[in-house]
């Protein structure tokens, strides 16, 4: 598993379920079976080339599967308000 930082990546011999798993909701989302994004570095969703996707604030973008796309929406409304 690589893990973005702001200085850098980490690798860790680990699965991304594990991980997950021992996080809060509050603290990040699973927008892909690939992919947690800290609450912390989402800025919004958006899309590029067609595809939804999580824009962190690294202006890289993070696929949201399409099952996902509605969860993605009401976590950030819930969760994002104190972000900017």
């Amino acid at each position: 598993m690589h893990v973005r930082l702001c200085d850098g990546t980490l690798t860790e011999r680990a699965q991304l379920l594990d991980i997950v798993a021992q996080t809060r909701p509050e603290d990040g989302i699973q927008p892909h079976r690939s992919s947690w994004v800290s609450r912390r570095a989402v800025r919004r969703l958006g899309k590029r080339s067609g595809r939804e996707g999580l824009q962190p604030s690294d202006d890289s973008q993070v696929p949201v599967a399409r099952s996902r796309v509605e969860d993605v929406r009401d976590w950030i409304e819930t969760s994002l308000d104190d972000i900017a």
